[in-house]
């Protein structure tokens, strides 16, 4: 599985680490799960938003030790072809409500 960031997310992403220590440790296992399961696994931890087949937009729940809690949100873009992953925004739920929906349509608008 190939993974790729988008430079939005690597700025939310540097953003986020200041606040929670272990959120490095934390994404590492998190796209080790999306190795197995990069669509999720039928749980409601995980949802496609937009099918544009072969890319899937999907937003998933990442589990965050400092938090203690599954309140960080990963948006990203599943390519079933090239078997690839590009991150697109990484936010805390209690920070922000939901996913920004500009930044997908722009991101869709792209690969498209």
């Amino acid at each position: 599985m190939i993974f790729q960031e988008s430079d939005d997310f690597s700025k939310d992403f540097k953003r986020l680490k200041k606040k929670y220590l272990s959120i490095d440790k934390d994404f590492e296992i998190f796209s080790e799960v999306l190795e197995t399961f990069p669509k999720g696994n039928g749980s409601r931890h995980c949802n496609i938003l937009t099918d544009k087949n072969p890319h899937f937009i999907l937003k998933s729940r990442m589990r965050c030790k400092t938090l203690l809690s599954t309140e960080l949100r990963v948006i990203y873009c599943f390519n079933e072809e090239l078997q690839s992953i590009t991150f697109i925004e990484i936010y805390y739920k209690g920070d922000k409500e939901n996913e920004d929906e500009a930044r997908i349509k722009s991101f869709i608008n792209a690969i498209i």
